[in-house]
């Protein structure tokens, strides 16, 4: 990653971001690989089923999925919270979690999209098959 790294331009948010990408799921994949009982969680997952995925997660870490829980995940991630955050609010916890999957497409072209899957293939395949 270093060689990467040192030709990615100063001003390449987005192969910087790419980059950061790659770094970091590569290391999780490699943490995953040398300790098994590590959990994975995507977002995009907890996105779709915010309540079975946070269900899970409690579980298999032994904690408690109390009442209380659930209703803050219910209330966080509701179809009645805005899709995407206001400027105004960017430390707004509640979002309707599975509209805000599709606001990516939205903020990038489709050269970008391409872009960011050839840059990060190498390791994307790890976390998502399907892609």
């Amino acid at each position: 990653f270093c060689a990467d790294m040192e030709r990615m331009p100063a001003d390449d948010v987005l192969g910087q971001s790419a980059l950061l990408w790659r770094m970091v799921y590569r290391v999780v994949h490699a943490t995953v690989e040398r300790f098994p009982s590590v959990i994975v969680l995507r977002h995009e997952d907890l996105s779709r089923d915010p309540q079975t995925g946070y269900a899970r997660a409690f579980e298999s870490l032994g904690l408690a999925y109390t009442a209380k829980i659930q209703e803050t995940i219910r209330t966080s991630s509701s179809s009645e919270n805005p899709a995407e955050l206001s400027r105004q609010k960017v430390h707004s916890v509640k979002l309707d979690s599975r509209a805000n999957l599709d606001n990516w497409k939205k903020r990038l072209t489709a050269d970008e999209i391409s872009r960011i899957r050839k840059m990060t293939e190498d390791v994307s395949h790890l976390f998502y098959p399907d892609w």
